[in-house]
């Protein structure tokens, strides 16, 4: 059966940089409010064969950032604002963006965030990219702990029976 609805296609292309100037790209989904998020020009070549270069500064800001399943379902955190432009280390500009963290879907177990760039504004069709990051979640509470390692022992100790 055929449906009305093209899945959408984001090319994976864009020069993304979560948290710069940190190593780990570190995401604290507890304390963070927003998360920043780097966008560098880049060159490619298209499937068509035609040489393409995105310079972020110079096109709609049109971005969706967060987990693979977040963004997968239309979903994701959109900027604050339209964001700045920042020189990086290398001498070249990029548009830095906020990302409000709830929004993200990102969890404790994500070890990637990702940021689609939407050609258009139907939102199916642009350029994503992805960086690895550090996610830390909300810290467990001493009853919580207590309840784990209770648990731990009772299954260590059931099992050794």
């Amino acid at each position: 059966m055929l449906s009305g609805t093209a899945a959408a296609h984001f090319s994976d292309r864009l020069d993304v940089d979560v948290a710069p100037g940190s190593e780990d790209g570190v995401v604290d989904i507890e304390e963070d409010e927003t998360v920043p998020v780097a966008v560098s020009p880049v060159g490619f070549t298209t499937e068509d064969g035609e040489r393409v270069t995105f310079d972020p500064t110079e096109r709609p800001v049109r971005y969706r950032f967060g987990s693979r399943d977040a963004l997968g379902d239309g979903g994701g955190a959109r900027p604050v604002d339209d964001g700045e432009v920042i020189e990086t280390g290398d001498g070249r500009e990029a548009l830095l963006l906020e990302f409000p963290v709830e929004a993200s879907g990102l969890e404790a177990d994500d070890n990637t965030a990702r940021l689609y760039w939407e050609r258009d504004e139907s939102g199916n069709h642009g350029y994503s990219g992805s960086d690895s990051v550090t996610v830390v979640g909300p810290v467990p509470s001493e009853g919580e702990l207590v309840g784990l390692f209770r648990q731990l022992l009772i299954d260590f100790l059931g099992g050794a029976r």
